[in-house]
């Protein structure tokens, strides 16, 4: 299970393994919870107001210097 920290890849078309793999949730609720706890922090951390607002922020800072520089050239 190493590399699955918020949920298990399985093969697609690979009915057993994804069996298996519900079946190993079905039965470990504290599985169940570390990959909630952490699926939960890495939607705060990649997807939240803030996160949006920083990456639209640095977005502007960038277009802004790009139209400077080309406003220099002309």
């Amino acid at each position: 299970m190493a590399g699955n920290e918020n949920g298990f890849l399985v093969q697609p078309g690979d009915p057993p393994e994804l069996a298996d793999r519900l079946l190993t949730l079905v039965e470990d609720a504290d599985l169940r919870r570390r990959f909630g706890e952490a699926g939960y922090a890495r939607v705060q951390e990649r997807f939240s107001a803030r996160r949006y607002v920083e990456d639209i922020d640095r977005l502007y800072q960038r277009l802004a210097a790009e139209n400077s520089r080309v406003a220099r050239m002309a």
